[in-house]
């Protein structure tokens, strides 16, 4: 089973797409018009789940596999987040040169 982005309403495919045949762009985020090429929706958020399984086994342990790519974000969501204790992944404080490297 493939879960998509959710698609745009019927009312919307059809206003710009007689047609009706739309087609998902996933490196854009855009449901795009296979006959006109108008963009129907744009910025669409991936809302399927976080964690990929390939066996049964797989699905039933769910293992995490990061948050969903977006087009709504500048970074498409890969940031990574330092929080305001300025410590690394061993918990020993950033020195000044790293900090200021962190915030470029």
């Amino acid at each position: 089973m493939v879960i998509r982005p959710s698609e745009p309403s019927p009312e919307d495919v059809l206003a710009k797409c007689p047609s009706g045949d739309v087609v998902f762009d996933e490196v854009r985020g855009e449901w795009i018009c296979a006959d006109t090429g108008e963009v129907i929706a744009e910025h669409v958020i991936d809302r399927g789940p976080e964690w990929r399984a390939f066996t049964a086994e797989e699905k039933e342990r769910r293992s995490r596999a990061g948050a969903p790519l977006t087009a709504t974000l500048h970074d498409s969501g890969l940031s990574t987040v330092i929080d305001w204790y300025d410590r690394d992944a061993t918990g020993k404080k950033l020195d000044l040169k790293k900090r200021l490297e962190l915030i470029r």
